[in-house]
């Protein structure tokens, strides 16, 4: 805990202290758990939580109980649909799909196969150009009725949208994520596929990195297999990044592989000089500030 700016305490008990984050904010200890769930105590009651001396009786014992806090009284068919709705949006596949340039007829119809292979539900196809066979295409998916294509002309994600979508991860931790390098593949003019941009086009000395495959030759199951693919949502999971693993903002924080390779030479960054990770933490210390005024 001394990372985090607490004075140290001995080891958590065993069997009240649940699986948690925790950092100092605003004169009091902000904890947080894996699926989302946040609380705020002062410094002597995380103390008293941590030596398990905080009762089942007590106001701040029943806050905790109820967001799963404490270690003997887990729900864990709870904590398992609040998992499956937070994360399952894209375990089918990518929802996101992002079409840059001017693509050729032949081009345009493999990348829209390519697409609609996916077995995602619902699927949303973001064109920076636009381009009346996608758009057309999508009209003919919809009226079978068995599942909806979203087609619209490529508006990128602003600051404030970027903080807005935060926010309402914060105050309803079982809003779906759709971030990450399953969420969102991005198709260059040649029928390149690529993952792990956060919706970006990469650079040219970039795209074979990020290369997962090509509409047209790569059917979408290979392109899944692809090892770059493997190795960016490796790169994008909290756990494989110490620093985030200890973070209370990891719940909610999306990691860029992109922005990692672009900015430090590697997908998995160096999150102690990352500009990234500075800005979200500053930017979740103004959500949170604002969550409790």
């Amino acid at each position: 805990m001394s990372r985090l700016g607490l004075t140290p305490v001995e080891t958590p008990h065993a069997e009240r202290v649940a699986a948690h984050y925790a950092r100092p904010l605003l004169g009091k200890v902000l904890v947080t758990t894996p699926v989302g769930q946040w609380l705020f105590m002062s410094e002597d009651d995380y103390k008293r939580y941590l030596k398990g001396g905080i009762s089942n009786e007590e106001p701040l014992g029943s806050e905790l109980r109820k967001r799963g806090l404490f270690r003997d009284y887990l729900d864990f068919a709870a904590l398992g649909r609040m998992t499956a709705k937070r994360l399952g949006l894209n375990a089918k596949g990518p929802s996101v799909h992002v079409v840059y340039g001017k693509l050729s007829e032949k081009t345009a119809a493999a990348v829209l196969d390519f697409i609609l292979t996916s077995p995602s539900p619902e699927l949303t196809i973001r064109l920076e150009r636009h381009n009346e066979l996608f758009a057309h295409k999508a009209a003919t998916v919809n009226a079978d009725g068995k599942r909806h294509v979203n087609v619209v002309d490529g508006v990128k994600t602003s600051a404030e949208d970027e903080r807005a979508g935060l926010t309402q991860r914060v105050k309803d931790p079982e809003t779906p994520r759709n971030d990450g390098a399953l969420s969102c593949f991005v198709y260059g003019a040649d029928g390149s596929v690529y993952a792990g941009t956060g919706g970006e086009l990469p650079r040219k000395e970039d795209a074979e990195l990020f290369r997962i495959g090509v509409a047209g030759k790569n059917p979408y199951p290979e392109a899944l297999e692809h090892p770059a693919l493997r190795a960016f949502l490796l790169a994008e999971s909290a756990l494989a990044q110490p620093m985030c693993a200890q973070c209370a903002y990891s719940p909610y924080c999306p990691v860029r592989a992109e922005f990692n390779h672009r900015t430090q030479g590697s997908p998995f960054g160096h999150m102690p000089t990352n500009e990234r990770c500075r800005r979200m933490m500053g930017l979740f210390g103004v959500i949170f500030e604002e969550l409790i005024r």
